[in-house]
């Protein structure tokens, strides 16, 4: 997708669609007030009008995640017309052009993101272009860092579905491997690798114990982001990489199974920040540390009842293998800790179905042992 800035007003751009931007429910002077009356159109509302070759999108509030939050029903319902390109001017908010511009693309390039590759019959959308004009009072200097800004951040996160998404047969902890080695020819960016005798060596045991059954080695991944100048400080992301996790021998019933492909979603994650971090050429220090793996079954499997030394020296008596992740991540975390030396550590995982019980589907559990950092971020 193309984004681009133009002076000129809405009506000599010649494009394909339109996408009008109403304030509230303000809908006395628009082209198509009759159709919008009609159909009861207020605040809050998305409403496309085929025949005038408009769409219609109402902002409750003039806050960057309303804007962002909009263009996802906006996308929903014009990602299947045959257009090649659409038009439309941002209304004026208290934030600045950068952030605004940023905001549009994140909203727009998120909303426009399927996995369908494995898909018979997929389409995929014939939109290549939005303009975004009438910018006689905008900054176009930071409006374009926005869009910059904004198509890196949404490409990262694209990056972390497309392999959150991937299938189990497909995306092995060796194919994490690869993609962590295909990050390092970004500029800043290096990568270790260490496998199986290695995480003996550093008697990462709980780790070890978790990929006894399955077929594929388990797989340390070491990545580090060094910015050109002066580094403002040192984070560490380390990534739960369960690229599958049937529950071993506490097995997963099927339909709680399913989906678990996703279990790698935090290491992934940890995959994206290094990803934007070294395109937006950050003034951080940012390392991320991957512990990928399967926890699988069979005749190998590690068992409740076991007990297992992690690498801190500290005995784990496993009542349930379906909770093989705190088992990864403390190894990976104190690998971490010891290796890196770090001034932040942000571990980001798929740890547990109870979260969804606790706080929903759609919000994120934040632990941790400082106050003021969990506030922050």
């Amino acid at each position: 997708m193309q984004y681009k800035l133009s002076n000129k007003p809405l009506s000599e751009l010649s494009c394909d669609y339109e996408l009008c931007f109403v304030e509230g429910d303000k809908i006395e002077n628009l082209a198509d007030k009759d159709a919008l009356e009609l159909c009861k159109f207020s605040e809050g509302d998305v409403m496309d009008v085929p025949t005038s070759r408009r769409i219609y999108a109402s902002i409750e509030d003039k806050d960057l995640e309303s804007l962002r939050l909009v263009l996802a029903k906006v996308v929903s319902q014009i990602k299947a017309h045959k257009i090649k390109s659409l038009k439309t001017k941002l209304l004026a908010n208290d934030a600045s052009a950068e952030d605004t511009y940023a905001a549009f693309v994140e909203g727009f390039e998120l909303s426009m993101y399927s996995f369908d590759k494995y898909k018979s019959d997929a389409e995929a959308s014939t939109l290549e272009e939005v303009v975004l004009c009438e910018l006689a009072d905008i900054d176009l200097e930071s409006a374009q860092k926005g869009l910059d800004r904004g198509l890196k951040i949404a490409g990262a996160t694209n990056y972390v579905r497309d392999i959150v998404n991937e299938i189990p047969q497909i995306y092995t902890p060796q194919k994490m491997a690869e993609d962590a080695k295909a990050l390092a020819e970004l500029e800043g960016v290096s990568c270790e690798v260490f496998g199986k005798d290695y995480l003996k060596e550093q008697n990462m045991n709980a780790f070890l114990a978790v990929n006894q059954a399955s077929p594929h080695d388990p797989v340390l991944v070491h990545m580090t982001y060094k910015p050109n100048g002066e580094s403002k400080g040192k984070y560490a992301f380390v990534g739960k990489g369960l690229t599958y996790d049937t529950g071993g021998l506490s097995l997963k019933p099927s339909n709680f199974m399913l989906t678990m492909k996703s279990d790698k979603g935090g290491a992934a994650a940890a995959l994206g920040v290094i990803k934007a971090a070294a395109e937006l050429k950050l003034p951080f220090e940012v390392h991320a540390v991957l512990g990928c793996t399967e926890n699988a079954i069979g005749g190998k499997a590690y068992k409740p009842d076991d007990v297992i030394r992690s690498r801190e020296g500290v005995t784990i008596e496993v009542t349930n293998t379906d909770a093989e992740g705190r088992l990864v991540l403390a190894d990976c975390l104190s690998w971490t800790q010891d290796m890196i030396k770090p001034d932040y550590i942000f571990d980001m995982a798929t740890l547990t179905g109870a979260i969804i019980t606790g706080i929903g589907a759609y919000t994120t559990g934040i632990i941790g042992n400082n106050v003021h950092l969990q506030h922050d971020f």
